[in-house]
């Protein structure tokens, strides 16, 4: 990067979310039941943030979002789901999520509402590979192995 200052980022450590915009870094944690955070995804502008934790026997996984820089977290989470194992931001209303069992589910409304994408038969979990990418719109490229 040509100016360091100029970019926000967002990784994921044990139980927390972490947030770097310019110089500093701030943590998170929107769930303070459940935070095994497993993936996260931002938009190219950073005006969004998404977060997919991945559940358990006991405890449903998460889709956590954020527009600004992690002050307020929304659970997006689509009903029904349990796991998700990948995720991915498109412009600042389109996401994808990865299930479990391997459906992709996709949302044109900031994860207010879902839609199942029709792609069954990945495998999210077990194979040790996988991944959503998204360009800046709607167009989502996902693998699973």
């Amino acid at each position: 990067l040509d100016d360091s200052s100029s970019y926000t980022a967002v990784f994921l450590k044990v139980g927390s979310i972490v947030l770097y915009t310019g110089s500093d870094y701030t943590t998170h944690n929107p769930n303070t039941t459940y935070s095994a955070y497993r993936e996260c995804a931002i938009s190219s502008d950073a005006s969004m943030i998404a977060v997919a934790t991945h559940g358990s026997d006991a405890s449903a996984g998460f889709v956590w979002t954020t527009t600004d820089a992690g002050s307020h977290w929304h659970d997006r989470s689509p009903a029904g789901l349990a796991s998700y194992h990948a995720i991915a931001v498109g412009s600042s209303s389109h996401l994808a999520v990865g299930v479990y069992v391997g459906e992709l589910y996709t949302s044109e409304d900031a994860g207010v509402t879902w839609l199942d994408s029709g792609l069954a038969n990945g495998n999210w979990g077990n194979g040790g590979y996988s991944g959503i990418a998204a360009s800046e719109g709607s167009a989502f490229f996902a693998i699973a192995y």
